[in-house]
């Protein structure tokens, strides 16, 4: 009785009702901010936060229009407060559903586009058929995955690639799984690395091929034989030279009384005695 008393005197003082008012308010918006963060983790992938905190994301945004809008809340939670905790709170996690584009998701009266609700029906029922069917889903889904991509198409064209993050992830997770199974854009590198030899071995045979045709034609023949003779020519002019060189040689090194000799020897011809005179000049 007596703190209900207190209570009731305390509240007739404007001041100290009003932040008591705000303590309350600042804390409910506290819990409203984490519940929409709880939420959009817990829908983080695959990603389904504009569909599934849609409530979250309203309630939070409700109580954050109204603490502002109270003027004694707003003076003491934004001027008084450096930190500015709620403000900045608000701002970071509201930017998840900005950056989201989670607005595009839903009517102007709040309530999901008839748009995006048939969007995700056809990549549902796609998901469907494509665990139904097993390894034949390629051919008996394929019409669903052409639908799918018309009508997706289609609303992004219209949204102007501003498009809701759920429907892009169901749809691009959608896709990739059947590019995966059904449209393989990428060869298989052990086939690529088997290649390696054959081309190598190719290579090799192309050469080889190449060289021999060349050398079997005529102007290649001709080239050689020309080669030849010129080589011939080379080693008997070298041939001479070494033998005159050999005989120089070993003239100068000879006795005096084996030249005394060899001049004796050819005295009786005319011939012999020049080349013994050339011999002994040397």
């Amino acid at each position: 009785m007596n703190s209900w008393l207190s209570l009731v005197l305390a509240c007739s003082l404007p001041v100290f009702c009003s932040a008591k008012s705000c303590d309350q308010k600042a804390r409910g918006l506290g819990s409203r901010i984490g519940g929409f963060l709880s939420c959009s983790v817990n829908h983080a992938v695959p990603v389904t936060v504009c569909l599934g905190c849609h409530e979250n994301f309203t309630l939070m945004a409700s109580d954050y229009a109204e603490f502002m809008s109270n003027p004694s809340c707003a003076k003491r939670y934004t001027q008084e407060d450096r930190f500015d905790v709620i403000q900045t709170a608000y701002v970071n996690v509201a930017s998840i559903w900005e950056k989201g584009f989670c607005s595009d998701c839903y009517d102007t009266n709040g309530t999901e586009s008839l748009e995006v609700s048939h969007i995700m029906n056809i990549a549902t029922d796609l998901d469907n058929c494509m665990v139904d069917k097993g390894n034949l889903f390629c051919n008996l889904c394929l019409a669903n995955y052409e639908n799918l991509n018309i009508f997706y198409n289609e609303f992004v064209k219209k949204h102007k690639d501003k498009i809701c993050f759920d429907v892009q992830d169901k749809v691009n997770r959608t896709r990739s799984k059947w590019s995966e199974n059904c449209c393989p854009r990428k060869a298989s590198l052990t086939i690529f690395f088997s290649t390696i030899p054959v081309a190598f071995l190719l290579s090799i045979i192309f050469y080889g091929t190449s060289v021999g045709v060349y050398r079997r034609t005529p102007e290649h023949s001709a080239l050689i034989d020309e080669e030849s003779e010129q080589n011939i020519e080379e080693v008997a002019t070298s041939d001479t030279w070494a033998g005159a060189n050999t005989q120089v040689n070993l003239t100068r090194n000879a006795p005096a009384n084996l030249l005394d000799e060899i001049i004796v020897r050819r005295q009786p011809g005319p011939s012999s005695t020049l080349e013994s005179n050339a011999v002994v000049a040397i």
